[in-house]
């Protein structure tokens, strides 16, 4: 006997997060559709693949992170924005600034990171990094971050992105820290993610080999849900663009 018709599916996040998710999705889709979003690509899903992202190079560590890093910057659109990373305990070297490029906007960046995370954890990382750098400079003032949401909000826009797969396995595997703020959990992440492939008409079938049974099951759930459900439809969120990025 079935609990629910097979023509709905229940949602599984919580009605306030989804309302969330929801929002800040076509309040980012409406930015980068319209042109105000200073991004070169319509978003696509970022496989953990060589075709995507450069293969880890045990040499020559720092250097393959800022390959990754200048991958992850190129897949988010902000390839055109000088930003380099240095380790956290390393120095910062000499790194062009705002007077070697009269009227650059944004000046150069430069972040950071931890040399002992695992690629998942990179990735995630930096495409945090070029949300809230988007965020900074194209952000809608609808999603103006505030000190309780800004990770969560950070890790939503890179699913959104193209970079969920990664998103959503190092949430996964993420410790539960109270020092730290709250980024998106395993369930927020695989929901994000099923909404950017409903909304970007990117098939299942790229993203659920690069993920766990459990995490599968999770997504296809997801998917039907969003499918079935009225939920795009009244946030005004409907499949607005081809599928890119194929490889």
């Amino acid at each position: 006997m079935l609990l629910f018709p097979r023509s709905w599916y229940p949602s599984p996040i919580a009605p306030a997060a989804r309302e969330w998710m929801l929002h800040v999705a076509k309040c980012f889709f409406v930015a980068r559709r319209d042109g105000g979003a200073s991004v070169t690509e319509y978003p696509y899903l970022v496989l953990p693949t060589g075709y995507h992202l450069p293969s880890c190079r045990m040499d020559n560590p720092n250097e393959w992170v800022q390959e990754l890093f200048d991958a992850v910057r190129f897949h988010a659109g902000l390839a055109h924005w000088p930003a380099r990373v240095t380790p956290v305990d390393g120095r910062h070297e000499n790194f062009p600034t705002r007077a070697h490029y009269p009227g650059l906007h944004p000046p150069p960046r430069t972040f950071t990171y931890d040399a002992s995370m695992g690629a998942d954890d990179l990735v995630t990382q930096f495409a945090s990094h070029m949300a809230g750098w988007w965020l900074e400079r194209y952000g809608p003032d609808a999603l103006a971050p505030d000190a309780t949401t800004s990770r969560r909000l950070q890790e939503l826009i890179a699913v959104l992105m193209g970079f969920g797969l990664f998103v959503t396995r190092a949430a996964l595997l993420r410790p539960h820290s109270e020092s730290s703020p709250p980024g998106l959990g395993p369930t927020e992440a695989v929901y994000a993610l099923a909404l950017f492939c409903q909304v970007t008409r990117t098939p299942l079938r790229r993203a659920t080999p690069h993920l766990s049974r459990d995490l599968r099951l999770d997504l296809r759930a997801a998917y039907r849900s969003l499918r079935t459900s009225q939920h795009l439809h009244s946030a005004s969120l409907q499949p607005c663009w081809k599928r890119g990025g194929e490889g």
